[in-house]
C-alpha cells in the first residue's frame, strides 16, 4: 500500500509535521487494530518451522504457515528476524491475522535475522532472488509478493523481472530512496553517523 498521489499528501510539509502525522496515523491504526484484530493474547501463537533455501552459496531463512486461496510472499525491510518477530505480540497477531487468509512465506533476506551473514553488501539483484530462491524452496510457483519499507524496491524488481510469478504487488511504507526520508542532506548524514556509533549499544 502506498500513499503517493493521495490527496492528503498533495501539499508540501515540513519534516516535522510529517513526523507528527505518522505519529497519530500510528496511534489511529494501533487503535483500529485492537477493534479488528481482537485483543492481545499472551502466549497464543505458535512459532512455525523455520527452513533453509539455498541462493547461491547463501542459506536464506524463511517460514510458511497459514491456509487460504492465494500464496502471500513478504519481502520485509532491512531489520528482520522471523524468530522474534513472534515474541512481538502485535507483529504475532498481524501474521496471525494474515495467515487465516492466505498462506504467508516470510523470511529474512541475506545479511540479516536467521540468513547467512556475509562479507560484502549484495546489490538489488542479488537479493531480489533470494525472494525467488525462497519461492522455489517453497513450491510456490506464483504469489502475491507484498515489499515492506525497503522490502518494496525489492518487490518491485521481483515483479518486473518475474511477472510470471507475480500475481499481485501491495507496497507498504515503500520508498524510492530512503534519503528522501530526510528534508536536508545533512539530517540523512546525521543519520547514518548516528546508527554508525549508536547500533547495537541500546542507544538506538
Amino acid at each position: 500500500m502506498t500513499l503517493l498521489g493521495h490527496p492528503a499528501f498533495s501539499r508540501s510539509i515540513s519534516f516535522e509535521q510529517f513526523e507528527i502525522a505518522r505519529a497519530r496515523l500510528f496511534r489511529y491504526r494501533t487503535n483500529w487494530d485492537l477493534v479488528a484484530l481482537g485483543p492481545l493474547e499472551e502466549g497464543g501463537s505458535v512459532v512455525p518451522e523455520i527452513h533453509y533455501a539455498k541462493s547461491g552459496d547463501v542459506h536464506i531463512a524463511y517460514q510458511v504457515f497459514g491456509s487460504g486461496p492465494v500464496d502471500l510472499v513478504i519481502i520485509p525491510g532491512f531489520i528482520s528476524n522471523i524468530e522474534h518477530y513472534w515474541d512481538w505480540p502485535e507483529a504475532a497477531r498481524w501474521l496471525d491475522h494474515l495467515a487465516g487468509r492466505a498462506r504467508i512465506i516470510l523470511f529474512d533476506k541475506r545479511g540479516t535475522g536467521l540468513s547467512d551473514r556475509l562479507g560484502q553488501l549484495p546489490n538489488l539483484e542479488q537479493r531480489m532472488d533470494d525472494a525467488r530462491a525462497v519461492m522455489d524452496a517453497a513450491k510456490v510457483k506464483g504469489a502475491a509478493v507484498m515489499g515492506v519499507s525497503e522490502g518494496g524496491s525489492l518487490a518491485v524488481l521481483f515483479a518486473a523481472a518475474h511477472p510470471e510469478r507475480c500475481s499481485a504487488l501491495v507496497l507498504y511504507g515503500a520508498f524510492a530512496r530512503f534519503s528522501d526520508w530526510f528534508p536536508t542532506k545533512q539530517k540523512f548524514d546525521s543519520f547514518l553517523d548516528y546508527v554508525d556509533s549508536s547500533w547495537g549499544t541500546g542507544e538506538s
